[in-house]
């Protein structure tokens, strides 16, 4: 996959492991997922650059799906990383209530706002609810999203004067 310049073939791989990723037929060693975790980050770097690189990233980032997950949270909880929306948009996508709490538990932890920056952004997408193209790959519902944000985000964004 790392060495392919086949647009399609791409496309089928990211799109392959993330549906055995999802199906729970997909048992990676740490250096299969350690080439994964680089080719997310240079689908994050280059989604910097050009419109279609930005689109090409976006679109691999969410066939590979919950793959691209711990390489998502390790530049959005980077405080010197600064394309923290593409990142935080891409994390929101996959929102979930476990996630939600991961981002709380490290906003929990924030020294200063500022070391907080990333995460922020993260919250401030919360509210978009992506529609995708797979029956596999989708967010929480509106609903249980609703009742999540009520009961536990906003008191947390309203006790840190956010």
């Amino acid at each position: 996959m790392e060495k392919s310049n086949d647009y399609l073939e791409l496309i089928k791989a990211s799109n392959t492991l993330g549906e055995r990723h999802l199906a729970g037929q997909l048992q990676l060693t740490a250096e299969e997922q350690n080439r994964i975790d680089k080719i997310v980050s240079n689908y994050i770097e280059n989604s910097r650059e050009q419109y279609g690189r930005f689109c090409t990233s976006e679109l691999q980032i969410e066939r590979l799906w919950l793959l691209a997950e711990p390489v998502l949270w390790k530049y959005l909880t980077d405080k010197e990383f600064r394309n923290t929306s593409f990142v935080a948009r891409q994390l929101v996508k996959m929102k979930n209530p476990a996630q939600i709490q991961k981002a709380l538990d490290f906003a929990k932890d924030c020294k200063s706002k500022s070391e907080c920056r990333n995460i922020f952004s993260y919250f401030d997408n919360l509210q978009y609810t992506p529609k995708i193209d797979s029956p596999r790959r989708n967010a929480m519902d509106n609903a249980e999203f609703q009742k999540l944000h009520n009961e536990v985000i906003l008191p947390f964004t309203d006790s840190i004067d956010y």
